[in-house]
């Protein structure tokens, strides 16, 4: 991940950026979990509408492949919900990842 481009793309310096990611990964893990409780329960509207939030916050910082995912899980819940915890997990592991970048030094 190249932060300086994706910093300057958004009109912000590294720090800024920085601070922005952090905060994207503690709500995207903190609703991603949401979401696998949300599915449980059945509540596919609420599950969608979360799905979309961070399918939104994906694409402003230029995590497209999150918002594919996403998109995918969307259509999932709808087709076949039972399967979507899987993929959560998955994801909330990918964002967790991202950790590194928003502590790294220049």
């Amino acid at each position: 991940m190249d932060i300086k481009n994706q910093a300057a793309r958004l009109g912000m310096n590294e720090a800024e950026y920085k601070v922005l990611l952090r905060l994207f990964i503690q709500t995207s893990v903190a609703e991603l979990s949401d979401l696998q409780d949300t599915i449980k329960a059945g509540d596919r509207e609420k599950a969608k509408h979360l799905l979309h939030s961070f399918k939104g916050a994906s694409v402003n910082l230029g995590f497209t492949e999150f918002a594919d995912q996403s998109l995918y899980l969307q259509n999932l819940v709808d087709s076949d919900p039972y399967q979507a915890p899987d993929l959560i997990r998955e994801l909330i592991r990918e964002i967790r990842d991202l950790e590194k970048y928003s502590t790294a030094s220049r």
